[in-house]
C-alpha cells in the first residue's frame, strides 16, 4: 500500500516540480527579476533547450563600476540595446530615477581614503536561492576625485570642489 502511495504522490506531481521551474528560463519581456539595479543589461538563458544571449528590456536600470573596483560606481544607468547608458538630468534639473530613494538602500559610509565617487554599490541576497539585489549607497564627509584630477567633497552622493 505505501508503495502505491509513493507512486501516485511521485506521478501526480513530480511532472509538476520539475517540468514547470526552469531557474535560468529566459523572462517573458526579458525583465530584470529583482527590484534594484542589473549589474548589466545581458543575461544567458535556456530556451528550447538552448542557451541565448538575450538583453534586458529596454529601460533597465542597471549601474558601471571602474574596471578594478567592483563598488565604486562609475555612473547610475539604464539599459539600452544591450549596453548601460548613463542618466543624466532631466531638463528641469531633477536627477533621474536611479536616484529615488527606493534604492537607496545601502547604509552611507564614510572613508580616510579619497574615493573615484560618492556612489557606491551593495549586495543584498534575502535567501541564498534567490537572486542577488543591487543598490546604490553614499559616501558622506569624504574626500574625492573631481574630473580634473582636483580633490573635492562628497556631499549627498556628488563630488563638489571644496569650494562649496
Amino acid at each position: 500500500m505505501t508503495r502505491v502511495f509513493f507512486c501516485l504522490i511521485v506521478g501526480l506531481f513530480d511532472h509538476m516540480m520539475c517540468t514547470y521551474y526552469v531557474p535560468n528560463a529566459c523572462r517573458p519581456g526579458d525583465v530584470y527579476p529583482t527590484p534594484g539595479f542589473a549589474p548589466s543589461c545581458q543575461y544567458l538563458c535556456i530556451s528550447g533547450g538552448y542557451v541565448e544571449q538575450r538583453h534586458y528590456a529596454e529601460g533597465t536600470f542597471c549601474f558601471v563600476t571602474y574596471s578594478n573596483d567592483e563598488e565604486a560606481v562609475r555612473y547610475l544607468g539604464y539599459c539600452q540595446y544591450g549596453s548601460c547608458l548613463p542618466a543624466n538630468l532631466e531638463p528641469s534639473g531633477n536627477l533621474p530615477h536611479q536616484w529615488d530613494g527606493r534604492y537607496h538602500v545601502c547604509d552611507d559610509k564614510r572613508s580616510v581614503h579619497t574615493v573615484r565617487n560618492c556612489t557606491y554599490i551593495c549586495v543584498k541576497q534575502e535567501k541564498p536561492y534567490l537572486p542577488r539585489q543591487y543598490y546604490y549607497g553614499i559616501y558622506t564627509d569624504t574626500k574625492c576625485m573631481l574630473q580634473g584630477g582636483e580633490v573635492g567633497y562628497c556631499r549627498s552622493g556628488f563630488c563638489y570642489g571644496m569650494e562649496y
